[in-house]
């Protein structure tokens, strides 16, 4: 299984990959997937691992940055498209313990997704998480299906992830 990895880091966030890259190798999917990761940045010495493309990405600050990044995933569409599953994890991610099997999509669903703490507490009940519940979006989630991952990376910031099957990567890109 082939699993893509996007990442955005410019500027300041160079910082985070090497931690990021490192905790990936020892916990996420070991033995499972063949991890690629497509890293969008302006430092072009920031690894190199044969299983790391670099991108040229300008650091244009935010909110630009994080606003623009769909843009940035379909630069490198075809690469994608070669792959069985694709995830972007926010720049300062890192894992702490092993993820395995429990982060790919379930019974056929093409996509996944988490929210991770921050400043907030979580919610204590299901029905109060931030879930899509317009059943007309493609982001709904039914109440009865939730799924809820947590991780914490060093500083305690919030981070995200959201991951698609490869099948139709370019809908769904073209779509956010």
């Amino acid at each position: 299984m082939k699993v893509a990895i996007l990442y955005i880091c410019t500027g300041k966030y160079n910082q985070f990959f090497k931690g990021f890259f490192e905790s990936c190798e020892k916990y996420l999917l070991k033995d499972i997937a063949q991890l690629e990761y497509y890293v969008f940045t302006d430092d072009m010495s920031l690894s190199d691992e044969a299983n790391v493309h670099l991108i040229k990405k300008e650091c244009a600050g935010f909110p630009a940055d994080s606003l623009f990044r769909f843009d940035m995933f379909l630069q490198v569409r075809q690469e994608l498209e070669k792959t069985d599953y694709i995830y972007f994890f926010n720049s300062n991610a890192e894992f702490k313990a092993p993820v395995g099997k429990e982060l790919l999509p379930l019974n056929g669903e093409k996509l996944v997704g988490a929210e991770w703490p921050g400043k907030r507490k979580p919610f204590k009940h299901p029905a109060f998480y931030p879930y899509e519940r317009n059943k007309h979006s493609s982001a709904y989630i039914p109440p009865q299906a939730i799924y809820l991952l947590y991780g914490w990376n060093k500083r305690r910031r919030s981070c995200r992830l959201f991951g698609n099957g490869r099948n139709s990567v370019g809908e769904y890109l073209c779509r956010l």
